[in-house]
């Protein structure tokens, strides 16, 4: 009985004896207070166990000595089947145990910390890989915000417009210094034909391998019918660019420039919707004069 082994320090109810059973083994422990023992056993010892044992980690096996070698009680066993906190230990579970034993699960389990939801692993390649369709599959249509008015890079191979509306001759105000071309209105021709900074040219519509789309600008010949070398060279480039890709570069020893041909079997290039008005609106909406009272002129007539 629980009674004989742990509450040898009861005195017992006939003088001379123990209630171990150790001491004085002359005569039997008083019934009575054996059967309230072992009630209180059952009642309450127990129970107070498993409350203890309910301290401890989840994934810690409960340890059996604390039963003393004795099987659970009923009331036990039914704490341990009942109680959510108290699984047993399998070894799953016992792979999910951290490594300083402290019984937490790892941060791999799922929110709830059940270690059959596994959290999946955020830099797999398999889910970071985008498709071919990438770009289908976002959608949209590319807007065009900018388009410069540059003649192209040496670096760069190009395509002009072959269509002749993606092409147009018109009077140009040229700031060398600031590296700007400005756009100016037809009708202000005659008022400012004596301004130096004035020339006509001829833009073309041109795109790079990568679809950036801009407007050459290629100087006409004079009125006389004089044309220079630069702008020559720079016209039959233009005109070889609507069929093939090119490449332009200046060679000064020579005063023109010269044109490369790609020898490999490239495809002709995406245009955008856009029509040439869109493109020349786009490009001089802030680079445009269209009165002779224009910050520009003035400044060019030495008033600011």
């Amino acid at each position: 009985m629980f009674s004989q082994r742990w509450w040898g320090f009861i005195p017992s109810p006939h003088p001379g004896r123990s209630m171990n059973g150790n001491i004085d083994t002359a005569g039997d422990t008083n019934p009575l207070i054996d059967l309230i023992l072992s009630i209180f056993e059952t009642r309450f010892v127990c129970p107070l166990l498993w409350c203890r044992v309910a301290h401890i980690p989840r994934y810690v096996q409960c340890p059996s000595e604390l039963f003393r070698g004795r099987r659970p009680t009923h009331q036990c066993r039914q704490i341990m089947t009942t109680n959510n906190n108290f699984p047993s230990v399998t070894n799953d579970d016992q792979d999910l145990v951290d490594s300083n034993g402290s019984g937490r699960p790892n941060k791999d389990e799922g929110p709830s910390g059940d270690p059959g939801i596994v959290k999946p692993d955020p830099f797999n390649l398999d889910s970071l890989r985008l498709s071919q369709d990438f770009e289908a599959m976002v959608g949209g249509e590319k807007v065009l915000t900018t388009v410069h008015v540059r003649k192209p890079g040496k670096e760069q191979w190009i395509r002009v417009h072959p269509d002749d509306k993606f092409r147009i001759d018109v009077l140009t105000l040229e700031l060398k210094e600031e590296s700007e071309i400005y756009l100016v209105s037809a009708d202000l021709m005659y008022l400012l034909g004596t301004e130096s900074t004035l020339r006509p040219m001829t833009l073309y519509a041109t795109i790079t391998r990568n679809g950036d789309v801009f407007l050459w600008p290629i100087a006409c010949p004079g009125v006389d019918g004089k044309d220079n070398e630069w702008h020559r060279s720079a016209r039959e480039a233009a005109h070889i660019g609507m069929k093939r890709w090119i490449r332009v570069t200046a060679n000064r020893s020579l005063g023109a420039y010269e044109t490369s041909i790609t020898k490999a079997t490239l495809p002709d290039p995406t245009w955008p919707t856009q029509t040439l008005q869109d493109l020349v609106r786009i490009a001089f909406r802030k680079r445009f004069i269209d009165t002779v009272d224009h910050p520009v002129l003035r400044r060019l007539r030495g008033e600011i």
